[in-house]
């Protein structure tokens, strides 16, 4: 059978597939062959289309009782359905979208020279699109195109007179959403570069953003969202500072009620990736710690934590908002923020990583033994944040003075690393270089040498706010 019709017919929920059988009884829609018996054939397969049975040969027959097979008219069937089902498509996403059904209708009302029609439709069209939630730069794009849709109605009908009106609107939401959309697919470009190493630089974005003035652009606008979205420009053109990062977080506050619940919600992610560059980049992260939990909190506040389309926290947001609580020492917040959202991230995860992160909280309270026994409830063979977990141990390992079962973990850790294709290379060196400064740490305690001592402390000189200087630096009090 028709690998491409089979595919789409797939694709069809119970209901879906129903109202294609109305679809192609419809005469307005109807190739001019009937299409109903081949439905009928292929509705008995549906929905896997999987069975042995399921041939051309066998579908044929179905449809022409005790007549010879004829591939050539079977080919014609499956192309005419093809073709009916991609039609049903295109009605399903128009249904689906009613912004397209706009445009369609207001093009053919010009065509037409139906005046009432298009001013009344036009209305409708411009309402829709502003109050529905489209990203910023998405509305202005729409906004553009309807007023182009305008502009060619008034030209046609003569109406030269209101013309500059139109155009300087069509102007304002074609920049805007230029301007939207530029700084939206920078930080893109920024995050992937920040994981897959920096594109070729001298392309046409970076020999613009370089020459155009976006602070005075935004300075003259009386539109708040400009002025936000200018400040994100800020981190591309690499001249991110607290001070920027403050003023952002104050404005996305101020002005939260002007963007829909998706967008805030990209907002508020570009912020927290903004918080963590700086971070990364001072010595002294404490303050930045700081920050960035009440940009967490604010999201949290502000209800664009999880993601507004599916209403969960993406994990790796969960975990660094979690972490970043502990860090802080706020264990009280961190156990309630578990309790009010470890439900939201994914069903088959909920159990592990409940008990991975209530471990986490009592390590952070000081209660290693507790630590233990919540960890040793995971099923590590589902379990997503593998590292975390190993160094979880290892810190209860060292802490409990569990010497032996420490220096097995270290080394069984680093040869799965070490012999692992699927880690990551930067990842791999990440965690090798820890199992190192954790041996060496392991070695001090159990056989303390000054010259070891200092080899080690050089190595954490820009780590100052680690674990495993905070446990050197116990050490040392010792001697």
């Amino acid at each position: 059978m028709d690998n491409k019709l089979i595919t789409i017919l797939k694709t069809f929920s119970k209901e879906e597939f129903k109202e294609f059988e109305k679809f192609i009884d419809s005469p307005f829609f109807s190739s001019g062959r009937n299409l109903k018996p081949l439905y009928l054939a292929l509705k008995i397969f549906y929905p896997d289309f999987d069975s042995k049975k399921f041939t051309g040969e066998n579908v044929f027959g179905m449809i022409y009782k005790n007549r010879e097979f004829n591939a050539a008219l079977m080919r014609k069937l499956i192309s005419d359905m093809t073709k009916a089902a991609e039609e049903y498509l295109m009605q399903i996403a128009v249904r689906k979208n009613p912004y397209f059904e706009y445009i369609l209708k207001l093009k053919e009302f010009t065509e037409r020279n139906l005046v009432k029609q298009f001013e009344k439709y036009y209305s409708d069209a411009e309402n829709y699109v502003k109050n529905n939630p489209f990203p910023s730069g998405e509305e202005n794009k729409l906004l553009n195109e309807l007023h182009d849709i305008k502009i060619n109605n008034y030209y046609d009908r003569g109406m030269q007179n209101k013309l500059n009106e139109q155009i300087i609107h069509s102007c304002a939401y074609l920049i805007n959403s230029f301007f939207y959309t530029l700084i939206n697919n920078l930080q893109s470009i920024n995050a992937n570069e920040s994981s897959f190493g920096k594109s070729e630089r001298n392309h046409i974005i970076n020999n613009f953003i370089e020459n155009f003035d976006f602070d005075n652009f935004a300075k003259s606008s009386n539109d708040p969202k400009i002025k936000i979205y200018n400040q994100y420009m800020h981190e591309v053109k690499g001249i991110n500072n607290k001070q920027t990062l403050l003023e952002l977080k104050e404005l996305l506050n101020k002005h939260k009620n002007i963007f829909n619940k998706s967008e805030l919600y990209e907002l508020y992610k570009g912020l927290t990736s903004m918080c963590i560059t700086l971070k990364g980049k001072n010595s002294n992260s404490t303050e930045y710690i700081k920050l960035l939990f009440e940009i967490y909190r604010d999201a949290i506040n502000n209800e664009v934590l999880s993601n507004p389309a599916t209403g969960s926290i993406d994990l790796l947001r969960f975990r660094n908002v979690l972490h970043t609580a502990l860090d802080i020492s706020d264990t009280a917040w961190a156990e309630q923020f578990v309790k009010n959202y470890v439900k939201t991230l994914p069903q088959e995860q909920v159990n592990n990583l409940e008990n991975f992160f209530y471990g986490m909280i009592e390590y952070a309270k000081g209660n290693y033994e507790k630590t233990l026994e919540y960890v040793s409830k995971l099923n590590q063979s589902q379990f997503v944040f593998m590292n975390d977990l190993k160094f979880l141990y290892l810190k209860c390992y060292y802490d409990l003075n569990h010497i032996e079962s420490a220096i097995s973990l270290v080394s069984s850790y680093r040869h799965y690393i070490n012999y692992n294709d699927s880690v990551p290379g930067e990842h791999k060196k990440h965690i090798l270089d820890f199992l190192k400064k954790y041996q060496a740490l392991v070695n001090l305690k159990t056989n303390y040498a000054k010259d070891e001592y200092e080899n080690l402390e050089r190595l954490l000189k820009e780590s100052k706010e680690s674990w495993i200087y905070k446990r050197l630096k116990e050490i040392k009090r010792k001697y």
